[in-house]
């Protein structure tokens, strides 16, 4: 097309001074000069318009290649992310969803008693480090429960032990015909006897647990006495009246 408008444009300078070169009387040379100049410009334009043609043919067979090429490259690309999403989404079910439902079916398992239990989940994440945790939690409360069974059966064995002699204890507060009660260091009774029942007029579930000075006419003066005895180990000469 550049060429061909290149002799255009030197075919009509040609035309032009011919025209000027001759004026209005031109002479048959002339003529046939100006009808050759005249058909060469035809055939050059003709030439342009069909270049110009096939240059937009290809044009635009160029533009649907590229749509072509560019429909391929988006479909390639959502295709590409799917995939991506995808292993996102199985990563995450493997390093998060997962660990997270072993954790709750663990923490299931030992709420129903099982402590030998052990989620150990090994990852490396905050809910491996959880899981984990969870685990020497799982591992510290099996020893205190064993701690704590341990001690229980220590101490029934103790209050086996002590259940003879404190039923001998009983037999001689029951053996006394006086008041007798045995109170703890902050006043409150312990045990009594049937003569305490009949001197106060209070039975001795209501006795029990109670302050041993509210049964005084002089509270306070009783209270003294108890703690005195509590702190010095007897005391003498400390007439009381019951209410």
């Amino acid at each position: 097309i550049q060429q061909n408008h290149k002799g255009l444009k030197s075919l009509f300078s040609q035309l032009v001074a011919n025209y000027e070169g001759h004026g209005n009387s031109k002479k048959k040379s002339a003529l046939e000069l100006e009808e050759r100049l005249v058909g060469q410009l035809l055939v050059k334009s003709q030439a342009m318009v069909s270049d110009a043609s096939q240059l937009s043919v290809k044009g635009q067979a160029a533009i649907v290649s590229l749509q072509r090429r560019a429909t391929s490259l988006i479909k390639v690309f959502i295709l590409l992310i799917v995939a991506i999403m995808a292993a996102v989404s199985f990563m995450f079910r493997r390093s998060v969803a997962e660990p997270i439902r072993r954790l709750h079916e663990g923490t299931e398992i030992i709420g129903a008693g099982n402590l030998n239990y052990k989620v150990g989940t090994m990852a490396k994440d905050e809910v491996g480090q959880l899981s984990r945790a969870f685990d020497r939690m799982t591992i510290q409360l099996k020893e205190s429960f064993t701690r704590l069974e341990k001690e229980i059966t220590e101490r029934r064995k103790a209050e086996e032990a002590l259940r003879p002699a404190s039923a001998y204890a009983r037999s001689l507060i029951e053996a006394s015909l006086d008041p007798l009660v045995t109170i703890s260091s902050d006043g409150k009774i312990m045990d009594v006897n049937e003569a305490t029942e009949q001197v106060t007029g209070v039975t001795r579930n209501r006795l029990i647990g109670s302050d041993f000075s509210d049964y005084f006419t002089e509270p306070e003066k009783a209270r003294e006495g108890y703690q005195k005895v509590m702190s010095e180990g007897l005391v003498r000469d400390y007439p009381l009246s019951i209410r």
